[in-house]
């Protein structure tokens, strides 16, 4: 850093940031653009996927994994979600997070249907 090299957060954070907009221009032209457009903008964020798995070491067992611990963690919290009324405050949290609102919303659903 002191070099003013790009370090391994700054590569990190950049191919981070470019497959968010790949997914953001696949997105855009799902609505708007042609089947050959779409099949382009497809191929552009699996490029920028790929790249990501690579920067990170990311691998299938990797991600077996994580879907795992994940599955098992919203169990463990939709469970107190649903038996503790002081759990709304956490409900609530949860929706504040950028891209966990239907998760948040899920849990709410749940709660109120027991």
């Amino acid at each position: 850093m002191a070099d003013g090299q790009p370090n391994v957060t700054d590569v990190v954070s950049r191919v981070l940031d470019a497959a968010d907009d790949a997914r953001d221009l696949r997105q855009y032209i799902r609505l708007t653009g042609t089947p050959v457009q779409r099949a382009r903008a497809i191929r552009v964020e699996l490029d920028a996927l790929d790249k990501v798995m690579n920067t990170l070491g990311i691998s299938n067992t990797d991600m077996g994994e994580t879907v795992e611990q994940t599955t098992a963690l919203v169990r463990a919290i939709l469970a107190h979600v649903i038996t503790d009324e002081s759990a709304a405050a956490l409900i609530d949290r949860i929706a504040a997070i950028p891209g966990l609102e239907d998760l948040a919303r899920a849990f709410k659903q749940q709660r109120h249907a027991r």
